[in-house]
């Protein structure tokens, strides 16, 4: 790589874009034929951590293209078109310019597809122009309620009532899919399901009263967070064990008592195709997101292939 293409490099990282999606009438979901209100984001945030060179990183002449998706396209009087362009301006570093745009479904977005495609460009101002374009697709973010599953709520019962200390606080977070494939589309693609995870995790820290700058910077990693998978469930319970261990080292929490129940749950299905498996999300600071002090690194999340459902779970140990 020569020195021009780590500067081309720099330059297509610097202007940020960010997208999200609402119904026009606040409705739950956006369903095909349905209006509805896009709010995209230009961020200038520089082209190195050194305040000389953040100092002189100025774009001009950036414009938003926002291009058609077969799940959704942009409107000029009132009728869908291929693409909109749209005049920023000029940006500079820590700057950010919005707008909203109102686009219409072509299809349903309820699942991970992609509503539109955004085209950034602009120009460095400096003595030499390198041009900056980075290409960005989003998907909406409708909520997704908790759903309830039995034997999520009965393997929290017992592992409350038979093995963790008075004053635990354990919550699990359920969310199932309307069919097999949208199940699988997340379930079985790493990059849809990192991002389901960091949609959900948002979502609940919100309504815990997490303020946004928060949320965003706790989030954030879990886009590209390193996670173990176990699919055998000795495997799991003795994974999902040493999580609980590390809250008290097992002064109080009995690592056998978590694996046997653990074990009991993970390997109650009848085929393959019908498993329960444990996937721990490495490095992920539970305290103050998903869970209150005590608490412990990584996110345990449950994968049930026999009842389409994923589940967050968190903990705390209050002395």
């Amino acid at each position: 790589m020569t020195v021009f293409d780590e500067v081309q490099a720099a330059l297509d990282d610097a202007l940020v874009v960010t997208a999200h999606a609402r119904p026009i009438d606040e409705s739950s979901a956006i369903e095909p034929g349905d209006d509805f209100v896009a709010t995209f984001s230009v961020e200038n945030i520089g082209i190195s951590d050194r305040q000389s060179s953040q100092a002189r990183t100025a774009f001009v002449g950036v414009t938003l293209r926002i291009e058609a998706t077969p799940f959704a396209a942009p409107l000029v009087d009132g009728e869908p078109v291929n693409d909109v362009t749209l005049e920023v301006g000029e940006l500079i570093v820590g700057e950010v310019w919005s707008h909203e745009c109102t686009l219409r479904a072509l299809a349903a977005l309820d699942g991970p597809e992609p509503f539109a495609r955004a085209v950034v460009q602009g120009r460095l101002d400096l003595e030499r122009f390198f041009a900056a374009q980075g290409i960005h697709r989003f998907t909406t973010e409708i909520r997704r309620a908790p759903a309830i599953d039995p034997a999520i709520e009965s393997f929290r019962v017992a592992l409350l009532e038979k093995v963790l200390p008075d004053g635990f606080r354990l919550d699990a977070w359920t969310f199932d899919f309307d069919g097999a494939d949208d199940f699988e589309d997340v379930a079985d693609d790493s990059d849809r399901f990192r991002n389901f995870i960091r949609e959900r995790v948002a979502e609940v820290a919100e309504s815990r009263g997490l303020a946004d700058e928060a949320i965003s910077a706790a989030t954030l990693p879990l886009a590209n967070a390193w996670y173990d998978m176990y699919e055998s469930g000795y495997q799991a319970s003795l994974a999902l064990g040493l999580w609980f261990i590390g809250f008290d080292q097992g002064e109080s929490i009995s690592f056998d008592g978590v694996k046997a129940l653990a074990r009991g749950y993970f390997e109650s299905f009848d085929t393959y195709e019908g498993r329960r498996e444990l996937r721990l999300i490495k490095g992920f600071e539970n305290d103050g997101v998903l869970a209150g002090p005590i608490t412990v690194v990584d996110l345990p999340v449950v994968v049930d292939y026999g009842s389409r459902t994923i589940t967050l779970w968190a903990g705390s140990l209050r002395v």
